[in-house]
This record gives C-alpha cells, structure tokens and sequence, in this order.
C-alpha cells in the first residue's frame, strides 16, 4: 500500500490552508476601532470604567453596600470629596475610632490607588 504524497496534490492541499492560515492571522492582527492604517490604538477612544478595586478593603470594609457603585464610578482624584466622608462616618460611627485614628488611617487609606501603581521609576 502506498501511503506517500505526491508533489501536485501537497501542493494543492498545503497552499490553500497556508493562505487561509495567514488571512486569519493578519485579521487577528488587526484593530477593528483603527481605521486611519497606524499601527495601535485610537487616542481619542474612550472607556467607561465599571470597577476599581485597587484597595477591596475600601469599598468592601469601609463603605455602605449602596456606595459600592459610586467608588468603582469614580476616579481615586474624586476620593477626598466623595468617598473620605463615608469612610470617616463608617469610622466614627460604626467603628468607633477617635479622630487623630481617622485622621491616620485616611492618610494611608485615600485616595485609593495601589501603591504599585504610584512608584518611581528606578535609576538606571
């Protein structure tokens, strides 16, 4: 029984799946929402952000459950304003710390970005 290929049919069987192959490769490389042929992104498309949970201990722990909404909605820039005053009621009423505890732990605590984001470059 002959089980080898000939050249003709290899090639008329192999080329036609390279093709196909490489036309979906270059598809998979490709980015829908760039139609200006630059390679990346668009700048000037925008997310919406549904959640942070740099710090869960924020808005699991120190925030009512209706607030959790609001601390993934907004930005750790919109954190004294918004969030620090539930965080200190959740503190002073629920908690029971004194003020200069608070005051402390806010420090720490706000705004919320995780400290690994927020570190310098190191020298080189």
């Amino acid at each position: 029984m002959n089980t080898s290929i000939d050249l003709p049919t290899l090639r008329r069987v192999a080329l036609p799946g390279f093709a196909l192959g490489l036309a979906l490769l270059a598809g998979a490389c490709s980015d829908d929402s760039n139609s200006g042929g630059t390679a990346g992104p668009d700048p000037n498309q925008a997310f919406n952000q549904i959640q942070r949970l740099g710090n869960p201990l924020i808005s699991e722990v120190l925030l009512d459950k209706r607030d959790h909404s609001l601390h993934g909605s907004i930005g750790p820039d919109q954190d004294a304003t918004l969030v620090a005053p539930k965080v200190v009621n959740f503190l002073t009423t629920v908690a029971g710390r004194d003020p200069a505890y608070i005051s402390a732990l806010g420090s720490v605590l706000l705004p919320d970005v995780p400290k690994s984001c927020v570190r310098p470059k190191r020298p080189r």
